[in-house]
C-alpha cells in the first residue's frame, strides 16, 4: 500500500493486524510505586539464557530490530517470571523499545516530507526505507508496522506484571512520552494506536507528573505539525468517519 494512502489518526486506517487489545492496569496504587528513578523490586534470580541472548541480539540490531527478534522477545516475556522482566528493565530493555518506536516514527516523518515534496511513490517508499537502520534495514512501511505491533505487545506485557515499575520508568525516561504520543497519532495499526492512547490515559492518572508530561508531549506534536491547538489531531480524529470507534473511545477517555 502506498505510504500516502496509509493511515494515522485522521486518515483511513491500514488494516494489517487483528490482535486483541491488551488491557493496561487502570488503577495505580501509591503504595506500589517505586522510588523515583528505580524499580520497586530488584531481580534476585538469574535471567534465562534465552532472554540474555535475545537482549544481546536486540542491541546488535538497534535501532530497529528485525521482526523475528521482536517476536522471540515477545514469546520469552510472555513466559518469563516477574524477576526476569525486572531484569530486562534493569538492562534498559524499555529504552531499546523506545528507540525502535522512535526510529519508525522518524521514517514516517521522512516519508511525509517526501509526500509534501511530491517525490512520487518510489521516492516516498525510498525515503521511508532509507531512514530505517539496524536489523530491519531496508524494510518498508508495512513491514515496520508489523515490527511496531510486536514491540507494543512486548511493552504491554511489561506494563501488566503487577507493579508500576514500567510506568515509573516511562515517566522518568526523557522523551518516552513524546514517542508514545507520536506513535499513537501516526501509526497505521489500530492495535498500536489504542494501546498507546490507553497507556497515556494511565500515565495521566498517576500521582506524579504524568498528566503534565503528557500534555507537554501532545504540545510537542502540535509544534512539530504546525497545528494551532494542542488537541487538534485528536479532535479531528473524532470527526473522521474512517477512524474506528474503538480508537475514538480511547481518545475521549484520554481527553
Amino acid at each position: 500500500k502506498k505510504l500516502n494512502e496509509s493511515s494515522a489518526i485522521g486518515a483511513q486506517p491500514t488494516k494489517i493486524d487483528s490482535s486483541p487489545k491488551v488491557p493496561i492496569a487502570s488503577t495505580i496504587s501509591s503504595s506500589m510505586r517505586a522510588p523515583k528513578g528505580g524499580l520497586l523490586f530488584k531481580s534476585k534470580e538469574e535471567p534465562t539464557e534465552e532472554i540474555e541472548e535475545i537482549l544481546e541480539k536486540l542491541r546488535d540490531e538497534a535501532p530497529v530490530p528485525s521482526l523475528e527478534t521482536v517476536k522471540l522477545l515477545k514469546e520469552e516475556l510472555k513466559a518469563a517470571k516477574t524477576s526476569t522482566i525486572h531484569w530486562f528493565q534493569e538492562e534498559e530493555g524499555l529504552e531499546i523499545i523506545k528507540m525502535a518506536l522512535d526510529s519508525i516514527n522518524d521514517a514516517r516523518v521522512a516519508a511525509e516530507v517526501a509526500i509534501n515534496a511530491k517525490e512520487g511513490e518510489i521516492g516516498i517508499i525510498q525515503a521511508f526505507k532509507s531512514t530505517i537502520h539496524g536489523g530491519a534495514e531496508g524494510v518498508n512501511e508495512i513491514g515496520c508496522t508489523e515490527i511496531e505491533i510486536e514491540l507494543v505487545h512486548c511493552l504491554m506485557i511489561l506494563l501488566n506484571i503487577g507493579d508500576t515499575s514500567c510506568i515509573n520508568e516511562i515517566e522518568d525516561s526523557e522523551g518516552f512520552l513524546d514517542v508514545i504520543c507520536l506513535t499513537a497519532t501516526s501509526t497505521t495499526s489500530s492495535f498500536v494506536s489504542c494501546s498507546m492512547l490507553r497507556l497515556l490515559t494511565v500515565v495521566c492518572g498517576t500521582e506524579t507528573s504524568g498528566r503534565i508530561q503528557t500534555l507537554k508531549a501532545l504540545d510537542q506534536i502540535r509544534l512539530n505539525r504546525n497545528e494551532p491547538f494542542r488537541f487538534i489531531t485528536l479532535i479531528d480524529a473524532l470527526a473522521d468517519p474512517n477512524i474506528e470507534t474503538e480508537i475514538k473511545v480511547d481518545i475521549l477517555v484520554l481527553i
